[in-house]
């Protein structure tokens, strides 16, 4: 229930005018428009309420785009009007005296009612176009496979690709030299083309560069700490089964497993 205040005190300060206007039309009318008090605009869906002086609602109705409405009392005698809108302050006014067969025109102003809203925070995440062509993002979702990202990349000081390869499950490293590594998948059942390497049941994986083949895999060495540093990459893929390896990087170098590195 709103607070109805003394015509007489909010009849200039608020911005209601009233303008008696006989016509022909049966019941009693209030009819008028609702603007916005600074910018003197329509306001379109605000609600014009008339009550009885007891303050009870007895009917109401929307404005129009052009902030117009018309209203019908019950019977003629004496109401109070109330002008809501959201984003604005409430206006009762009153009372209005309505006659039989009279139409009385009222314009209202409404404050701006400025209103806090909660802090909306959007983060963005910056996506590498080629990744985005390439299926990366989707793979990622598939639950098939490790992937190590920028974020996972930056945790740790590695200074070769094959130190951040070591955090991946069934990924066996080998050195090669002058600090080098090579990974090597444990390959299922053993495959006796390797054992004379010293290598047991392991195997070479596949690698891809930003989608393009890099080293065919199986017996050939990978040579992945000379593809890029740490640094230079953001984000690698590593199926170390067969089973899940995607079709793009398939084929008959890829049964022991595929790594696919991302660059910046």
């Amino acid at each position: 229930m709103f607070e109805p205040r003394p015509l007489a005190t909010s009849l200039w300060g608020s911005g209601l005018l009233f303008f008696c206007l006989a016509t022909s039309a049966a019941g009693q009318t209030l009819a008028g428009r609702l603007l916005d008090g600074s910018a003197g605009t329509p306001i379109a869906l605000g609600r014009v309420t008339l009550a009885d002086m007891e303050g009870h609602p007895l009917v109401f109705t929307l404005t129009d785009k052009d902030g117009a409405f018309l209203l019908t009392a019950p019977e003629a005698g004496d109401y109070w009007v109330n002008a809501q809108s959201l984003f604005y302050w409430d206006f009762a006014d009153g009372p209005v005296s309505l006659s039989p067969a009279d139409t009385l025109l009222v314009e209202f102003r409404l404050t701006p009612n400025p209103t806090l809203l909660e802090e909306l925070v959007v983060r963005g995440e910056r996506r590498p176009l080629r990744m985005v062509a390439g299926g990366y993002y989707e793979r990622e979702k598939s639950g098939l496979g490790w992937y190590l990202d920028r974020e996972k990349i930056e945790r740790h000081a590695f200074r070769r690709i094959s130190d951040v390869l070591f955090t991946v499950p069934g990924v066996r490293l080998y050195e090669t030299g002058f600090g080098d590594k090579e990974p090597m998948f444990v390959r299922a059942g053993g495959w006796g083309s390797l054992l004379n390497r010293g290598y047991g049941s392991s195997c070479f994986p596949r690698v891809f560069l930003d989608g393009m083949l890099w080293s065919w895999g199986e017996q050939v060495p990978t040579d992945i700490d000379r593809l890029l540093h740490p640094d230079e990459v953001e984000a690698i893929e590593v199926y170390t089964s067969p089973m899940e390896v995607p079709g793009q990087f398939g084929g008959l170098g890829a049964r022991c497993g595929v790594i696919a590195v991302w660059s910046r």
